[in-house]
């Protein structure tokens, strides 16, 4: 549920007991965000950050 377990990981997060950022395989721009879903149709990615302009 996404109200009592969003505000729960974020809680975490901060206290240095749920490392996030293990699970980022690649950053990429919004230009790029095609290579993105290449990379995860193929099984090349975990989870993507999309940087926005």
């Amino acid at each position: 549920m996404p109200a009592r377990d969003i505000p729960r990981f974020a809680r975490r997060w901060r206290e240095g007991r749920l490392r996030v950022e293990e699970l980022i395989s690649h950053e990429l721009p919004l230009a790029e965000i095609n290579l993105g879903m290449e990379r995860l149709a193929a099984g090349q990615a975990l989870r993507q950050i999309v940087r926005f302009p």
